[in-house]
């Protein structure tokens, strides 16, 4: 492993982070009222988002064939991208670039870029799918939503030979063989359902629990949907402010607010964990040296 360059890398990456977390605390704690409740709910959602991002350090590793420390080191270190506009896009090649640092042959910008896109989008699409039979919702959500949950199917069945087949057309190298696209979609599907649920448990007083969190799911894709928006940013708490109709939008809006925060806590863990694991690999590898 080039752990030199990884090191590198995800030092730019952490300062990226340090920016993106304080302009979020500037801008929006304040208007966030703390009580011991609230205190508890945000740690339990801190958790439960920080569980979330483990899996989809999984789906990620399922997609380049490789281990789930793989995973976490290039997910953990590519964080901050997704706060940018396109950020879904400029994360993806982060993530392929430091694996293929990392001496991952797999991790090729061509393949996991639409690999990761796809199986992010449908893994939300499960989540979402309470309220593509919910008739309050609005149509357009519940189209969105609907033909995401067949284009999930699709890519399950046969998301690797369709995405082949057009790297080949295109006179890209052949990827190779890899896993069936079930267990990365999968694995997306538990990162959604644990970002949902962090939501959830935020938003007691929006309404049953599967509803809000499904609700959350639906929002999050109309916000992934919209790529320029910097993760799903404004997008996201328009759509939620529709969906959950019991709950005015500056609640909404704060709630959304504090799970950034949350999931901010994660990202950060997930940093962290990235950055052992460099440290890891450069004593192993110094010590493979000196043999």
């Amino acid at each position: 492993m080039n752990s030199v360059w990884f090191r590198r890398g995800r030092r730019v990456f952490a300062l990226a982070m340090g920016v993106v977390l304080a302009w979020v605390l500037i801008n929006g704690a304040s208007q966030i009222t703390w009580a011991p409740e609230l205190s508890t709910r945000f740690a339990i959602a801190a958790v439960i988002s920080t569980l979330g991002l483990v899996a989809a350090s999984a789906a990620w590793a399922a997609i380049i064939d490789s281990d789930l420390r793989m995973g976490v080191a290039t997910l953990g270190a590519t964080m901050p991208l997704r706060h940018l506009p396109m950020g879904g896009v400029a994360q993806v090649v982060g993530m392929a670039g430091l694996a293929k640092v990392a001496d991952n042959r797999s991790g090729t910008v061509a393949y996991t870029t639409p690999a990761v896109i796809a199986a992010t989008a449908a893994g939300a699409a499960m989540a979402a799918s309470p309220v593509a039979f919910d008739a309050e919702s609005p149509w357009w959500v519940r189209a969105l939503v609907g033909v995401s949950l067949l284009a999930a199917g699709l890519l399950m069945w046969r998301g690797h030979e369709m995405l082949r087949s057009v790297l080949l057309r295109l006179g890209r190298r052949d990827p190779g063989m890899r896993r069936s696209w079930l267990i990365p979609v999968c694995w997306s599907a538990v990162a959604a359902l644990a970002s949902s649920a962090s939501f959830a448990v935020l938003a007691p007083e929006a309404g049953g629990f599967v509803t809000v969190a499904g609700a959350f799911a639906a929002s999050w894709l109309c916000g992934y949907v919209v790529f320029f928006a910097p993760a799903g940013l404004g997008v996201r708490e328009g759509v939620l402010v529709l969906l959950l109709g019991g709950m005015a939008a500056p609640t909404v809006i704060a709630t959304g607010l504090l799970h950034r925060l949350a999931t901010l806590v994660g990202e950060l863990l997930l940093l962290g964990a990235s950055s052992r694991l460099t440290r890891k690999w450069e004593a192993r590898g110094r010590t493979e040296g000196d043999r």
